[in-house]
């Protein structure tokens, strides 16, 4: 099974999760812009089973200026055509822009594309 990275904003809490959804951040912990850039750019970190995590907000325009270099369009979870690392077998970057999603919507996607979601809720630039 293929594993894809959606990047939006939120949060991770305790509770259930989506077996088809992990996070690189424990329960209650904040994940930052630059954590989550390092990830996308090819550093490791450990993965976490999905605590509940509610509703993700889409990333503005200068949110995807700093991750890509570049704004996708569209709207929902959109494909930026990046790979982690730069790798041409690199995981999958999308992106959630211009409506919410909730995490069993995430779970979803991820199902309908045979897919593992490794979920980046930011929370902060730091």
């Amino acid at each position: 099974m293929k594993k894809i990275i959606i990047v939006a904003h939120g949060c991770s809490r305790s509770g259930v999760g989506d077996p088809d959804v992990k996070t690189i951040t424990k329960a209650t912990e904040d994940l930052s812009f630059h954590t989550a850039k390092s990830y996308m750019d090819g550093e490791n970190f450990p993965e976490y089973a999905s605590a509940s995590m509610s509703e993700f907000q889409p990333l503005s325009d200068s949110d995807c200026l700093f991750f890509f270099g570049f704004v996708p369009h569209g709207t929902g979870i959109v494909n930026t055509g990046m790979r982690r690392g730069g790798h041409i077998h690199g995981e999958e970057i999308f992106v959630l822009r211009n409506a919410n999603a909730s995490l069993p919507e995430i779970g979803l996607f991820a199902r309908r594309n045979d897919a593992k979601v490794i979920m980046l809720a930011c929370r902060s630039y730091i």
